[in-house]
C-alpha cells in the first residue's frame, strides 16, 4: 500500500507537470462511519506549494460554522476553507493503479459509474453542490483505509463533462474535533476540592468500550487539573513578617 501511495503522489505531482520529487509517506487517515459512496461536510487546506499536500477533515452537518468559532484557536483552522466531499469506498479487490487513474471528469465519473453500480452519481452530486459560491467540492477514493483524493472546479458554463479535475495527495484525513472550552464558576471548600481532586485521579472507567472510557478519563483528567488550578488560585497568601 506505501508503494502504492508513493506512486499516486507522484502521478498527482506529473499531473500538475511538477518536477520535485519529495519523498512521500502514507497519511493519517481517520475517517467517519460510512457505508457506500456518502457525501460529508469538510474543511480543507493545501500546503508545499504547487505539490498540494492536502489536510482534510470531515465536519458534523450538525456543527454551526465550527470554523469561524474556532478561528483564533488554531493558525492552520485559519487556512482551512470549507466544502463538501463524496467518499467512495473501493472493494479490496477494485483494480486501483495508475493504469486506471483518471486524469479527466469523463475518466473519473466512469471509473466511479463502475465502481458504485450508479452512473448518475457523480453527475448529479457536482451540479447538485456546484450552486454554493467558494465552496470547495473533493471526491475521495477509499481502498484500504488509504485515500486519493481529486479537487473538482465549477462547471460553469463549460459542463459537467469539462469540469477540472485536480488528483491530490493527503497527509492527513481525520474527523474534525471542535474543542470550546467552557468556564464554570463553584464555590467549593478546600476539603471538598481535595476530594474530588483525588477520586478524579483515581477513577478509571470500565464501561466495556474502549473510546468511551477513554473519553472519560481524558474528562476526568481535565477536572482534576481545572480542580488544581482554582485550588491553587484560591489559597489565602498571609502577610509576609519581616525581622
Amino acid at each position: 500500500m506505501k508503494d502504492v501511495y508513493a506512486e499516486w503522489g507522484r502521478f498527482c505531482l506529473r499531473y500538475r507537470q511538477v518536477t520535485e520529487n519529495p519523498k512521500f509517506a502514507s497519511a493519517r487517515v481517520d475517517l467517519p462511519q460510512f457505508d457506500g459512496a456518502a457525501e460529508f461536510r469538510v474543511a480543507a487546506n493545501f500546503s508545499g506549494g504547487k505539490q498540494m499536500i492536502g489536510t482534510l477533515f470531515f465536519v458534523p452537518y450538525y456543527e454551526v460554522d465550527p470554523l469561524g468559532i474556532t478561528l483564533h484557536h488554531n493558525k492552520m483552522i485559519a487556512s482551512l476553507r470549507e466544502g463538501y466531499c463524496l467518499l467512495v469506498p473501493l472493494s479490496v479487490d477494485a483494480e486501483w493503479a495508475q493504469i486506471v487513474w483518471p486524469k479527466s471528469m469523463v475518466e473519473l465519473n466512469n471509473f466511479i459509474a463502475n465502481s458504485t453500480g450508479s452512473p448518475q452519481l457523480l453527475e448529479a452530486w457536482v451540479m447538485g453542490r456546484s450552486r454554493e459560491f467558494n465552496k470547495l467540492l473533493i471526491v475521495v477514493l477509499v481502498q484500504n483505509n488509504a485515500c486519493y483524493g481529486y479537487l473538482l472546479g465549477s462547471p460553469g458554463n463549460a459542463g459537467f463533462s469539462e469540469v477540472r479535475v485536480i488528483p491530490i495527495l493527503f497527509d492527513r484525513v481525520e474527523e474534525f474535533a471542535l474543542d470550546v472550552r467552557v468556564l464554570i464558576e463553584l464555590e467549593l471548600s478546600v476539603k471538598h476540592i481535595e476530594e474530588l481532586i483525588r477520586y478524579s485521579r483515581l477513577l478509571q472507567p470500565s464501561s466495556g468500550d474502549a473510546q468511551e472510557d477513554q473519553r472519560l478519563c481524558n474528562a476526568l483528567d481535565e477536572l482534576a487539573r481545572a480542580l488544581e488550578k482554582g485550588a491553587s488560585r484560591s489559597r489565602p497568601t498571609w502577610p509576609r513578617v519581616l525581622r
